[in-house]
C-alpha cells in the first residue's frame, strides 16, 4: 500500500518588537488548511525569534505558542530553527523547518445493536488530540 504525503498550506503573520539586533518578541495569527485530511488549523500565538550572527553566516530560532482556535480549540507549539539571508540592511528573507503540534478536539460515539435489524448510536465524550506535522516556512522581515 502506497503512504500518500499529508501536508498543510497556509499563511501566518506576526507583529512585534526587534527588543535588540539578537531577540525579537511578538504576536500573530495564521491558517493552514489541510487538502487531505480536510481539516484546519487557525493558530494564534505570541512569538520569540532569537537572529544569531556568526560573521556573514546567520542562523535563527523560532518559538511559536499559543492557541489552535480551529477544530474545536487545542493548544498550538512550533519551534522552527533556520537561516536569514540579509536583503539590504533592514530586511531579510528567512527559511526554516520545524515541527508543529495542533491540538483539537474530536466526539466519539459508540454503536451498539438494539435489534437483529437496528444499530444505535450513542454520543460518548469529546475527546482532545495532537497532530504533529513538520513545517517550512517563508518569511520577510522588515
Amino acid at each position: 500500500m502506497k503512504r500518500q504525503c499529508t501536508f498543510y498550506t497556509g499563511f501566518s503573520t506576526s507583529h512585534g518588537c526587534q527588543i535588540n539586533p539578537m531577540f525579537f518578541i511578538g504576536a500573530g495569527l495564521g491558517m493552514e488548511r489541510c487538502g487531505k485530511l480536510d481539516n484546519w488549523v487557525a493558530p494564534i500565538f505570541i512569538q520569540g525569534r532569537i537572529d544569531l550572527k556568526f560573521g556573514k553566516f546567520t542562523p535563527f530560532g523560532d518559538f511559536r505558542l499559543g492557541a489552535n482556535v480551529a477544530e474545536g480549540a487545542g493548544i498550538y507549539i512550533s519551534p522552527t530553527i533556520g537561516y536569514r539571508f540579509n536583503w539590504g540592511r533592514k530586511m531579510g528573507v528567512n527559511l526554516g523547518a520545524g515541527l508543529t503540534l495542533a491540538g483539537y478536539r474530536s466526539d466519539h460515539y459508540e454503536g451498539t445493536m438494539t435489534a437483529p435489524d437496528s444499530y444505535e448510536i450513542q454520543y460518548v465524550s469529546t475527546k482532545r488530540h495532537i497532530r504533529p506535522y513538520f513545517s517550512f516556512r517563508i518569511g520577510i522581515d522588515f
